[in-house]
């Protein structure tokens, strides 16, 4: 090769690892920007690419440079709420987490709810003991706390499980696609709860001794109604016990029957004699570890399809949205396929929707093509905006960025 030659490409090579370290110190200091320093971080990205949305794209999707002095061990830590609200909650990280491999995330929920507020030391899950166990995991786990006035199917859960995952999104590098969400008893039951209601950020869950029709009760029911059909979305590894005087697996049978029918993706492993315990959960290691592996999350699928009642939470799954409900008596529902730019969807009871969109779904160059309820409704170009996407960022969710809201309207 030509000397020349070759110093021109040692120096192209300089200059890509000079910009590429140059932009992932911007994007690590927006990832780790809090409200005084957000706009500024915001602000210097979207100036070094240019005002390119597709680049700051690139750079948002590939991350920050994370801290490799981020904190390890058994840390105890609490999430304050707009209202002054305090979640305490207990996070484990293995000494050997490593920043330049994303990890997985486990989230863990306690049973036995009904109970006041927690104080210090993270005894809501087996007393504040047997957390050393956790360190020996190849992921981060996380042990949320729930009381009488924050059960884990309410708003409140719903907002804070999302916002310390946002949290740790921001410090560690972790795996969107790997993050799953088991819980025990009530905590089970909470785990069916987000598969219901909010799957979107997670990659499967897995509710042990745990009962969904509690959240059919009238008198649990405080976040709007349950629909089986949202759970198409989701993947579930059941366990119940034989004898368990709570719930009774002839109690959670019929549950079990419904899933099998509607085709949801389930596993149901029946503890034989077993009780309202988890001295079963050793023995079965091996089975949720290869049902985590065989269960990623696909953060875009080709299909998407979400039913609800309400649209001021509980209304998207994935890049599909439903924006506005044609009454208030039935739940909307919707659902939707793309192929390449082309999108077909189908609605009832719906009045308006909004198609998430990025440059891994669809081809900007080229005109979208919406198909509604069998007839034309959209075909043309569609323009990436940097707030959008700086919108979808805040999740810090890096396999799902949004650069485009294409919303619709349904003809009245």
């Amino acid at each position: 090769m030509p000397k020349a030659i070759a110093v021109w490409i040692l120096c192209c090579i300089a200059c890509n690892s000079l910009a590429t370290s140059a932009s992932e110190a911007l994007v690590s200091a927006y990832w780790e920007s809090d409200d005084s320093t957000y706009t500024q971080t915001k602000n210097q990205l979207i100036s070094a690419a240019g005002g390119d949305v597709l680049k700051l794209y690139q750079w948002l999707k590939r991350g920050p440079g994370y801290r490799t002095d981020a904190p390890r061990g058994i840390l105890e830590q609490q999430r304050i709420a707009d209202d002054g609200a305090r979640f305490p909650y207990i996070v484990v990280v293995p000494e050997t987490y490593n920043a330049q491999r994303p990890i997985a995330v486990e989230f863990m929920l306690h049973g036995a709810v009904n109970r006041p507020r927690w104080g210090a030391g993270g005894k809501w899950w087996n007393k504040g003991k047997k957390y050393e166990a956790y360190l020996q995991r190849d992921q981060i786990t996380v042990f949320p706390a729930a009381w009488r006035n924050a059960v884990w199917w309410s708003d409140a859960q719903a907002d804070n499980l999302s916002s310390i995952l946002r949290r740790l999104k921001s410090t560690y590098n972790i795996d969107d696609n790997r993050v799953y969400l088991s819980g025990v008893s009530d905590g089970g039951t909470g785990a069916y709860f987000f598969a219901f209601k909010q799957p979107s950020e997670w990659a499967a869950f897995l509710p042990y001794i745990g009962h969904m029709g509690v959240l059919t009760l009238k008198s649990e029911q405080q976040t709007g109604r349950i629909d089986i059909e949202n759970l198409v979305n989701s993947a579930l590894f059941i366990v119940n016990g034989e004898n368990d005087p709570v719930y009774p697996a002839k109690s959670v049978a019929p549950f079990i029957h419904i899933l099998e029918k509607a085709k949801i993706n389930h596993t149901f492993t029946l503890i034989k004699k077993g009780k309202h315990d988890m001295k079963w959960f050793d023995a079965e290691q091996s089975n949720i570890s290869v049902f985590k592996e065989q269960h990623l999350r696909d953060p875009l699928p080709e299909k998407a399809r979400w039913i609800t009642d309400r649209v001021d939470r509980y209304a998207r799954i994935h890049w599909l949205k439903i924006d506005e409900l044609s009454n208030s008596i039935n739940p909307g529902w919707i659902s939707a396929r793309r192929n390449g730019n082309a999108f077909t969807v189908l609605t009832q009871d719906v009045s308006r929707f909004t198609l998430l969109l990025n440059p891994d779904m669809i081809d900007f160059n080229q005109p979208v093509a919406v198909t509604l309820n069998g007839k034309p409704v959209f075909n043309g170009l569609v323009a990436q905006d940097a707030e959008i996407l700086f919108r979808w960022a805040s999740n810090r969710d890096r396999a799902q960025l949004f650069t485009t809201e294409l919303t619709l309207e349904l003809a009245k």
